[in-house]
């Protein structure tokens, strides 16, 4: 499995969002619109703006900067190294769009689809 591979083909919801210029998008990466363009999703973005996955890599020098994201679905994104989700557990933005485990006042972008374990970066999410 890659960052940003879809695994349910039968329930997703993929949609074009325009990069923000000058900004670096991976696959898998947790993005929001911030008003002049897709940027990695942040806490603060998110308290006004719906966190999506990007599907495909935006370079800052791109001159296409148009990229696929995910608004519903099962896909795999990057999370942060040492942390342990179990299946249902909800969870939100960490440092540079990645998933992070949520606690009782963060708001809640998705839910983990499968087990993560401690020693890998990748969790399977349900947006």
């Amino acid at each position: 499995m890659s960052l940003g591979d879809i695994l349910k083909v039968g329930c997703k919801v993929v949609e074009g969002a325009t990069a923000k210029a000058g900004i670096t998008i991976k696959p898998g990466q947790l993005v929001c619109n911030d008003g002049t363009g897709f940027v990695p999703a942040t806490t603060t973005l998110v308290a006004t703006a719906k966190a999506y996955v990007a599907l495909d890599e935006v370079t800052a020098v791109a001159e296409n900067r148009n990229f696929r994201v995910l608004i519903r679905g099962v896909v795999v994104v990057e999370k942060a190294l040492a942390t342990v989700a179990p299946k249902g557990r909800k969870l939100t933005v960490g440092t540079n769009g990645i998933c992070a485990l949520a606690t009782a006042t963060d708001i809640v972008v998705a839910e983990a689809a499968e087990d993560a374990i401690a020693a890998t970066t990748q969790i399977i999410i349900r947006m």
